[in-house]
C-alpha cells in the first residue's frame, strides 16, 4: 500500500569488511497516523537486504526490534504539532563491536489532499528511475 511520504533519509557505513546501507521513510498512515518504512542494504561478509513496515511511531521510545544480532531502535525528541511531525531516530546493531547504523531526524508536514500526496509520491519515484536509466 503506498502512504503519504513525510520525509525520507539514507545513511550508509563501512565497518572494516561490511558496507550497510539503511533507508528509512516517515509516512503518514492514516490520518494523525504515523510510521516508518525502512530498507536496509548490508554487504561483507554476509550480503543481503531486508525492508518492511510501516513500523507504528507515536512518541519517545527504546524498542528491541531483532535479538541476533541485537537491533535497538531509539526514537527521542518526538514532536507532533497537529499539521507537523519530527523525530530523532537512531538505530543500533550489537554486531561486530556494536554500531550505530543510522542517526538522523525525520520530519515535515502532513495532512491536505492524500490522493494529491500518493500522486506526487509516485511522480517523485518514476522520476528518479528514469534519471537512473537516463
Amino acid at each position: 500500500m503506498a502512504y503519504p511520504v513525510i520525509d525520507q533519509k539514507t545513511e550508509s557505513h563501512s565497518y572494516v569488511v561490511e558496507k550497510v546501507t539503511t533507508t528509512l521513510t516517515l509516512v503518514e498512515t492514516a490520518p494523525g497516523q504515523f510510521g516508518i518504512l525502512y530498507e536496509a542494504k548490508y554487504s561483507g561478509v554476509k550480503d543481503g537486504h531486508v525492508s518492511g513496515g510501516p513500523l507504528s511511531v507515536s512518541g519517545n521510545g527504546e524498542y528491541v526490534v531483532n535479538k541476533n544480532p541485537e537491533i535497538t531502535v531509539t526514537i527521542s525528541n518526538y514532536s507532533n504539532t497537529g499539521s507537523n511531525i519530527s523525530m530523532q531516530i537512531k538505530i543500533y546493531v550489537n554486531a561486530y563491536g556494536g554500531h550505530t547504523i543510522f542517526n538522523q531526524a525525520l520530519g515535515g508536514s502532513f495532512g491536505g489532499d492524500p490522493v494529491k500526496a500518493i500522486f506526487d509520491n509516485m511522480t517523485e519515484l518514476y522520476e528518479k528511475n528514469a534519471l537512473k536509466t537516463a
